[in-house]
């Protein structure tokens, strides 16, 4: 079975990654050729637009500090060619673009600024947002616009006003600035905007298989913390680029849009913090999560409360401490995992292809490679990194599943055993006790015919063949308990032991029979210490202990919780496992002799842990319990480390 599903693994994974390349290969920009502005005029008269496209680049005119009609710019003496000075805040920019009188262009580019309003040869095009000459009269905006136009005397001049007072960000105009063949960048223009819709979809299904594969396991919550990871970066991927919400929902601001990009980034450390403390139970330090915990809700209220323009300068930062976050938890895992299973590699892998991304998109964005190639490859990453996120906990959602419905039969089997031994038992003291009357009434017969006989000094044969009849009828009561103790014996225990390592066997049992105890309403907590050294013992008897003590621990509690702890003693060279409950607990006269044969209350039978104490003592371990009646109790078992010497010797 569990083949058969690896090989589903191993089918799927090559399907996503060649998907999210396709994804990837969407944003690819038209074939251009780069052209370089000469005194803010670009020359494409001698580039054929039905073959290519042009590419811009360079610095257009501007002037600064004023918003000015195409008019107005035509006759102002104070315009300027290069980059623009740090700390202005609106602008006017003119693209002067020498075309054939002839030719029907189209113009394709995200909106520079954050408010901006073009014109085309004199005449109002459109306007993103509303620029202004102060932060009250701005309404800012990002979007993708793209459209065609004539030139008038073999020039295409495009006026564009530029408004920012929200975002830290330079005025960079020319930077996705494409001119040439109406049919290529419209279709440029339609990938470019399928390509966060497709997002936006993908992670909304991620959302919905997440949410049911919780539904089918409540248990396993890393389920609900990657179904709520994918639904923020569903609204995530929907503020940035086009800002596909936007448009679906006027009412929506541009600021509103602003705050929800940068909160994905503390709620999704958190979101992945919780779950892969359940993929890796002793992979994240305690002290990490606490920070984590602390630090994210801290930086959302800082992404609510402050300026927009003071939040911009924080984004790069957070983007780095969340890259080093995953630095860490790659390290901790590797550091802490001795054997991965399957869906532990999968995680592993889809970490490793977001930090390669960021690599990658270092490299992008710092060399002249990034002309050649589609674009940043951290967004369809992130998408891969999520589909392999969903590919790992569908195979443990499984595997859980499984897992728990095989405690349950199992669970369910030993108690129709103990129905069946109770009845088997109450049978047997019913013909034990029949069985052993009749005897006991010859015997008492004969010893008062005995007596009489004594008693007259009678001393003939009838009166020694009574008391051979007392004695046969003696050995036959003694052969009757020796038959029913050998009844009770219970088999000698299994041999075959090897080291194992106790975090894994406490982890595997636990999870086993965590559904088990939602169903009363019990709640399940496990403290392991990390890096706990094997012990030497065999796997099945050891965890009929654990089962053992669980399933008491789930008798006598309801809506309360059951915690396991694991650590080290070392001056004692002992390992020592605590499981505590905050039940019913037991009562004092019954708790001196618990572990006694036939020992119990009016929910036990009498014989777990009497067995679980032959097998820890077997092992060469101590079993006790703790208890304040009303107030649950604790077991603790010790179990000595694996020394490879002694065992040998």
């Amino acid at each position: 079975m569990t083949q058969h599903k690896n090989r589903i693994i191993y089918i799927i994974l090559p399907i996503c990654v060649l998907f999210c390349f396709f994804l990837w290969l969407l944003k690819t920009p038209p074939v251009s050729t780069t052209v370089e502005s000469e005194n803010g005029i670009w020359d494409l008269r001698g580039i054929d637009m039905q073959a290519t496209s042009a590419k811009l680049t360079g610095y257009p005119e501007y002037y600064a500090g004023s918003l000015l009609t195409p008019e107005e710019f035509s006759s102002s003496n104070g315009t300027q060619v290069g980059i623009v000075p740090e700390g202005v805040e609106y602008i006017t920019f003119r693209y002067r673009i020498l075309l054939p009188d002839d030719s029907l262009v189209a113009v394709a580019r995200y909106a520079a600024g954050n408010a901006s309003r073009i014109y085309i040869n004199g005449r109002l095009l459109d306007s993103v947002g509303e620029p202004g000459v102060s932060r009250e009269t701005t309404t800012p905006d990002n979007r993708y616009i793209s459209f065609t136009a004539w030139p008038e005397d073999g020039v295409l001049e495009i006026v564009e006003q530029s408004s920012n007072f929200v975002h830290k960000d330079s005025f960079e105009p020319v930077l996705r600035f494409y001119v040439g063949n109406e049919g290529a960048l419209s279709n440029w223009t339609i990938r470019f905007n399928a390509f966060p819709a497709i997002e936006i979809g993908i992670y909304l299904l991620l959302f919905i298989v997440h949410l049911l594969l919780f539904l089918t396991l409540p248990s396993y919550r890393a389920n609900l913390w990657l179904a709520l990871l994918c639904f923020s970066w569903a609204l995530h991927t929907g503020v940035i680029g086009t800002k596909i919400w936007l448009m679906l929902l006027p009412w929506l601001s541009w600021e509103a849009a602003f705050r929800i990009e940068y909160l994905a980034f503390p709620l999704s450390l958190v979101l992945l913090t919780l779950a892969y403390r359940e993929l890796f139970p002793n992979a994240l330090q305690k002290g990490f999560r606490i920070m984590v915990y602390i630090a994210s809700p801290l930086a959302a209220v800082f992404i609510l409360l402050l300026n927009t323009k003071l939040l911009s300068y924080i984004g790069v930062p957070m983007i780095a401490l969340g890259g080093l976050a995953s630095i860490y938890v790659l390290i901790r895992i590797l550091y802490t995992t001795r054997k991965p299973n399957t869906e532990q590699k999968l995680v592993l892998a889809g970490i490793g292809v977001l930090l390669l991304a960021l690599i990658a998109d270092t490299l992008y964005f710092n060399t002249a490679t990034s002309s050649r190639m589609p674009g940043s490859m951290m967004e369809t990453a992130f998408i891969l990194f999520s589909l392999m996120q969903m590919t790992a906990l569908l195979h443990a959602t499984m595997r859980e599943t499984a897992a728990a419905k095989e405690a349950e039969q199992r669970l369910a089997l030993e108690n129709a055993a103990l129905d069946r031994v109770n009845r088997l038992k109450n049978e047997l003291l019913a013909t034990v006790s029949h069985e052993i009357r009749t005897p006991l009434t010859v015997i008492s017969t004969h010893a008062q015919l005995a007596d009489r006989a004594i008693n007259k000094r009678n001393y003939a044969d009838p009166a020694l063949e009574r008391l051979n009849v007392i004695t046969r009828e003696a050995n036959r009561l003694a052969e009757l308990s020796s038959n029913l103790l050998h009844t009770f014996k219970e088999s000698e225990p299994v041999q075959g032991r090897a080291p194992l390592l106790v975090d894994e066997l406490i982890t595997q049992t636990a999870r086993a029979f965590k559904p088990i105890m939602e169903k009363k309403g019990n709640r399940q907590s496990m403290q392991l210490e990390g890096h706990l050294p094997p012990v030497f013992g065999n796997s099945d008897e050891l965890t009929q202990v654990l089962f053992n003590v669980l399933a008491n621990a789930d008798a006598h509690t309801n809506n309360g919780e059951i915690s396991i702890t694991a650590k080290l003693i070392d001056k004692e060279n002992l390992i020592e496992i605590t499981v505590s409950d905050t039940g019913e607990g037991i009562a004092p006269d019954l708790l001196p002799h618990i572990f006694e044969k036939g020992v119990h209350d009016e929910k036990g039978s009498g014989y777990g842990l009497m067995i679980c104490r032959e097998i820890i003592e077997a092992h060469g371990g101590g079993i006790s319990i703790e208890s304040v009646q009303g107030k649950g109790a604790t077991v603790i078992v010790t179990l000595p480390i694996y020394e490879e010497e002694s065992v040998d010797g």
